[in-house]
């Protein structure tokens, strides 16, 4: 069973949350706004129904968790930059920033899923927390630092 998460940027605070991004009725909110939902309370008196928490964050923000541990244990969400040791154990001199969409690869073109951007993502098949020297490493990211786009 894989976690599936998201995070943005609330436009209220700046700062990151985290859940799960809804669609909202054009004719009850603007729809060019996103909201992270995520269940914080189940009430035994409600039929265990869950409580649940909103918040607007800025639509460009919004990233999915890819699923990755860096090094030291934290999730590794789209739009992340990864400083890492490449198979022949060099380090990288760039972040790479993971992405999901269609790229290429050796084997074939138009693949669509997690790669990424200045990188090859076969550099990432490490055992990040079993093996810290070749591990990767989150440096930041697109949001917070945009030179690393």
């Amino acid at each position: 069973m894989r976690e599936i998460l998201f995070r943005g940027k609330s436009i209220i605070s700046g700062e990151w949350v985290f859940g799960t991004p809804v669609c909202v009725e054009e004719s009850t909110y603007p729809t060019d706004r996103v909201l992270l939902v995520r269940a914080v309370n189940y009430d035994e008196l409600d039929n265990f129904m869950p409580q649940y928490e909103s918040d607007e964050v800025t639509p460009e923000t919004v990233g999915q968790f890819t699923g990755l541990y860096d090094r030291n244990g934290k999730r590794v969400f789209e739009g992340d930059a990864l400083k890492f040791r490449g198979c022949s154990g060099e380090l990288k001199k760039f972040p790479a920033v993971i992405r999901y969409g269609a790229f290429n690869c050796s084997c074939c073109d138009g693949v669509y899923g997690w790669y990424l951007e200045h990188g090859d993502i076969r550099d990432l098949d490490t055992e990040p927390l079993g093996n810290r020297e070749l591990g990767y490493e989150i440096v930041g990211n697109i949001h917070d630092n945009p030179e690393l786009d």
